[in-house]
């Protein structure tokens, strides 16, 4: 796989995880309970490395021992921790997930409030200048528009990446949104859109609440315009690009489901992998499809497959 270096700000926390057991839990967790690092930037990061990817990643957590769990932990996979920060005062965030025997995500809760947690006092001026025009890649969420400064920083970004010929990636994470839309989200998320190269998301319950009485595809159709592609994970249906000239679809791989958790974060990676790596948009589609299938056959969200292993998969 390619080299090149992709450039990740997003969020990293702790995730709890307990489990229902099951046979299939018991061969592939010994605990019935399990603490990593979590988090769709994290997740994502992870999984780019183990791709054989080269990432600095981007965030803040808290000075706490979860904070220094989630830096040794991505220190290990080889990402450039340089621009991760500490708050002095705010928490690193947790998530707590229920699993049960199918696989399936039974609960989930967060502590502190997302909005609440460090990550959201990450502000335009704490990225360096050349952390995003030196990369080939780009990749941000969603749902860090929910609340300044943060939601300054990753417009800024995103500009960025745009004025420096830089491809980014927004991976839609609608997150946060049980209480409504804040005010100014839906202004943010509008120009992030417009900025981003690639729009990534999930047909069932992403793209298909962006525009009232559309369908997950038709909704996503109306964000295809020249120099950007929409991508739709659509789990056990594949997945599907939409681009200015047309589509493309791969078919998703057979998989007995351990845990969901980070699914779309490792299939965000398997993509942008391929894409680097110069791939077509259905290669792509395939890749991200096989790097997702691998890791919700493994317990929590630490489990990203390796390059060898998705290449094995795709029978390379």
């Amino acid at each position: 796989m390619s080299t090149k270096s992709v450039f990740v700000i997003g969020d990293a926390n702790v995730d709890l995880t307990f489990w229902k057991r099951s046979a299939a839990h018991t061969q592939a967790s010994n605990a019935p309970v399990e603490v990593v690092r979590g988090g769709a930037g994290a997740n994502t990061a992870v999984a780019l490395a183990r791709q054989g990817i080269g990432v600095s990643f981007s965030g803040m957590v808290g000075d706490d021992s979860f904070g220094r769990l989630i830096r040794g932990d991505l220190e290990r996979e080889r990402i450039d921790t340089a621009s991760l920060l500490v708050h002095p005062v705010r928490s690193t965030m947790l998530v707590i997930y229920a699993i049960d025997e199918a696989g399936a995500l039974w609960s989930n809760a967060v502590h502190p409030a997302l909005t609440e947690s460090a990550l959201f006092d990450l502000a335009p001026g704490h990225i360096p200048p050349g952390r995003v025009e030196e990369a080939a890649w780009v990749h941000v969420a969603g749902f860090m528009l929910l609340r300044a400064p943060l939601r300054d920083t990753v417009l800024s970004v995103l500009e960025r990446a745009r004025q420096a010929g830089v491809p980014a990636s927004l991976d839609l994470n609608l997150r946060g949104l049980d209480q409504g839309e804040p005010a100014g989200f839906r202004a943010a998320l509008d120009r992030a859109i417009s900025l981003a190269a690639v729009v990534l998301g999930s047909a069932s319950d992403e793209f298909s609440t962006l525009v009232a009485g559309l369908s997950a595809e038709d909704a996503a159709r109306q964000l295809v315009s020249e120099g950007r592609t929409v991508v739709l994970r659509m789990a056990e249906r594949g997945a599907m690009a939409l681009t200015p000239g047309g589509s493309a679809r791969a078919e998703a791989f057979p998989v007995q489901v351990v845990s969901p958790i980070g699914a779309g974060d490792a299939w965000n990676a398997g993509y942008i992998a391929a894409r680097l790596d110069g791939a077509d948009e259905q290669a792509a589609l395939r890749r991200g499809n096989a790097t997702a299938a691998l890791r919700i056959g493994r317990p929590g969200a630490a489990g990203a497959p390796t390059a060898a292993e998705v290449d094995a998969l795709l029978g390379r």
